[in-house]
């Protein structure tokens, strides 16, 4: 088995649990990042939040041009998966919460209800609050639900981890992930972190999204995602 894993990145859509998922590797596997900049440290060195079509984000990792089969190549990614109903919940919150006044995604979402946010803001809405140039931020507003949908694409060519296992079954996903890239583990015993890294309100709860959802937003979700919900085991 090998003893490092190399040019290593984590795929996610925004608050699936990278830096947990992170955290928990790096506690028990060598892994040697794809990129590094200046001034980051931790997660941010490594993670990639774009959409499966999104190739153009491709470009945060000096890969001009560079096409899929290549990033597939050239990357031990995996892809980190978190229900779409507490995925969104976390993601509406940390809008709301973090970034009002400081980032034109934070006005538009703290002036929209859930269910508003949930059903997504118009391409002028975005463009009068002075959002443009990242594909990846305008997407994730206009619609999140298909954003999300967009990201399960990854699964069909990543290694993939649930959150929701990896918080309440770490053995078993610290077992693929080695066998999946035959990779020896640090120590004989796993070290599980017990706490998600940084602070926020609500962070990493698993199954928070029933206190925010109502029968409404409920069906309109399954209207759209239930095969690929049912698909993962999230109905």
């Amino acid at each position: 088995m090998k003893d490092y894993i190399d040019k290593f990145t984590i795929i996610s859509h925004a608050r699936s649990g990278t830096h947990f998922l992170y955290e928990t590797l790096a506690a028990n596997f060598e892994l040697r990042c794809r990129v590094k900049r200046p001034g980051i440290s931790g997660a941010d060195a490594f993670k990639f939040h774009a959409a499966f079509n999104q190739l153009s984000e491709l470009e945060k990792f000096g890969a001009k041009n560079l096409s899929l089969d290549d990033f597939l190549k050239e990357h031990n990614a995996v892809y980190i998966i978190r229900d779409l109903r507490d995925t969104l919940v976390a993601l509406w919150f940390y809008y709301r919460r973090a970034l009002p006044g400081k980032d034109p995604i934070g006005k538009i979402i703290s002036k929209k209800s859930f269910g508003q946010y949930l059903r997504g803001t118009s391409l002028a809405t975005v463009r009068a609050f002075g959002l443009k140039g990242n594909e990846a931020n305008i997407l994730s507003l206009l619609d999140p639900v298909q954003y999300w949908l967009d990201f399960t694409s990854w699964s069909d060519h990543v290694h993939t981890i649930k959150f929701e296992d990896l918080k309440l079954n770490p053995t078993i996903v610290l077992d693929n992930f080695s066998a999946n890239f035959n990779l020896k583990p640090k120590d004989k015993n796993y070290i599980f972190i017990k706490k998600l890294v940084g602070y926020f309100p609500r962070k990493g709860i698993i199954g928070d999204w029933k206190n925010v959802f109502n029968k409404k937003d409920e069906e309109y979700v399954f209207a759209r995602a239930h095969n690929t919900m049912s698909k993962f085991g999230y109905v």
